[in-house]
């Protein structure tokens, strides 16, 4: 609150730059900081809580040259740093990355020139290098080894009402696919519509296969009907944030289908036994 008085004050003798959390290690040299406040004449105070470089002189030019050498560090220290962002859906590859107590992690560290810094609590991976073409080489195995992951471990949803007949009695048809395709297949304990399918690339891809085929046939066995609704009618069905289509969709199966021409789709609704009376 301070540093924003100040800089609503003094508006030419303040400056704030912000920096973003990966970033905060290479622009935080404390060399690099003494340098930039050398040449500039300026003071420069690195602020982590908010992410920020203050640049404070008396001499607003001196200001506008400690800024204009802040932000080339930052362009130049953006080429030694890669990040990866991954959603929620996405997080457990980062699992993947670090690998059994770290041990895949510090085999890619190890005479790369590289570290890796991981935030699980972002759900952040940092390549921070010396050398740009480092930085490269890295991001290509990393890169391999999330495409890897992702066709070796797919989550696929099954709607709460086909979830009973595809785990069969005593699991007897979840078992049988795990079997057929020596995959492990694990309902997932926050969203239990959601299944989680791990294995061989090939494994995994036949799994799925005939998954897809067994909801295929569960439709054709279920009572279901079709309707087409016009595209400003979208909005009042799915409700505020999605919240009608999310109650919707964890007791039945939907399937829509746009039609570019007429701006309208129409989607398949298959209904489990105990919702029908809605």
């Amino acid at each position: 609150m301070v540093l924003s008085f100040l800089e609503f004050l003094l508006p030419s003798e303040v400056e704030r730059v912000k920096v973003i959390k990966p970033l905060m290690k290479s622009m935080g040299d404390p060399a690099a900081l003494q340098s930039i406040a050398s040449d500039s004449s300026a003071s420069i105070i690195l602020d982590r809580d908010i992410s920020s470089i203050m640049l404070r002189s008396s001499n607003p030019e001196n200001v506008q040259s400690a800024a204009i050498m802040v932000k080339a560090r930052m362009k130049e220290c953006e080429k030694l740093i890669h990040v990866y962002s991954f959603n929620r859906e996405d997080a457990w590859i980062i699992s993947k990355i670090i690998g059994p107590k770290g041990k895949s992690i510090s085999a890619l560290q190890k005479g790369s020139g590289c570290s890796i810094d991981v935030s699980k609590d972002d759900s952040l991976v940092v390549i921070s290098g010396e050398a740009e073409e480092q930085v490269k080489q890295m991001k290509g195995k990393l890169d391999e080894i999330i495409e890897n992951a992702k066709k070796e471990c797919i989550f696929l949803d099954i709607p709460e009402s086909a979830m009973s007949a595809f785990i069969g009695k005593a699991g007897s048809n979840i078992n049988k696919i795990r079997d057929e395709h020596s995959v492990t297949i694990e309902r997932m304990k926050k969203n239990s519509t959601k299944v989680q399918i791990q294995g061989s690339e090939l494994a995994v891809a036949g799994a799925r296969a005939s998954i897809d085929e067994w909801l295929r046939e569960w439709e054709v066995q279920h009572f279901g009907i079709e309707i087409a609704v016009e595209g400003e009618m979208i909005p009042a069905i799915l409700g505020k944030n999605g919240s009608v289509s999310s109650l919707f969709c964890r007791c039945i199966l939907f399937h829509p289908s746009f039609n570019l021409v007429s701006n309208s789709f129409s989607f398949r609704i298959y209904f489990s036994l105990r919702y029908q009376r809605w």
